[in-house]
């Protein structure tokens, strides 16, 4: 089946892997096996058909993830700022016009909610960004490569949300109401314990 992204090299990918997963203990969430497989797999497994090439934003475990053979970028310039940190990483190399975002640990997450945010790409838009119905998931967006500025005048002047800079430069939700079970992601104990007894 051919999905939106019709050229792959307008769109770059980057999956999130570098949090510090402190409600878990501190593990490396990444590497966290369900089903006997680490969560980094299941979003290879739907981010590599969509993209060009694909970065992991990583700040440990550098040469377990550098394994999969695509580039393991550490947070240099913003160490351990968050999300947007792993983002500029990206946007520093990236070859596409796009770059497509993606968590770690979106174990529900199918590729249809990719290439609703590759369907919705359009000229002008700054920045797409997945929503539930009640509020925005800025770890499942497409951003535009115009604007890297904006994100290091970000993170130069301090800050760190997600939420509020999609705010500043424009963001368009997309609507992805009809599938709450695509955000659902590993936080706690019992989302793992869930997760492995139902395979959800």
């Amino acid at each position: 089946m051919t999905t939106p992204c019709q050229n792959l090299r307008e769109v770059s990918g980057v999956i999130l892997a570098g949090g510090r997963a402190e409600r878990l203990g501190g593990i490396d969430k990444g590497l966290l096996r369900i089903h006997g497989r680490p969560l980094i797999e299941y979003a290879l497994g739907v981010m590599i058909p969509r993209v060009g090439e694909c970065f992991i934003s990583a700040n440990r475990s550098a040469s377990t993830y550098a394994q999969y053979g695509h580039p393991v970028l550490p947070d240099e310039d913003f160490p351990l700022a968050g999300p947007l940190a792993g983002i500029h990483e990206a946007m520093k190399r990236m070859q596409g016009e796009w770059l497509l975002v993606l968590p770690c640990d979106a174990f529900g997450v199918t590729g249809a909610l990719l290439d609703r945010l590759l369907a919705a790409r359009a000229p002008g838009i700054p920045a797409l960004v997945a929503e539930d119905g009640e509020r925005w998931h800025p770890t499942f967006s497409l951003i535009h490569r115009s604007q890297h500025n904006a994100l290091c005048d970000w993170l130069a002047g301090g800050e760190r949300r997600f939420g509020p800079w999609m705010r500043a430069i424009g963001v368009r939700p997309v609507d992805c109401s009809d599938h709450p079970e695509w955000f659902r992601n590993l936080n706690r104990p019992e989302d793992v314990r869930i997760a492995e007894e139902t395979g959800r």
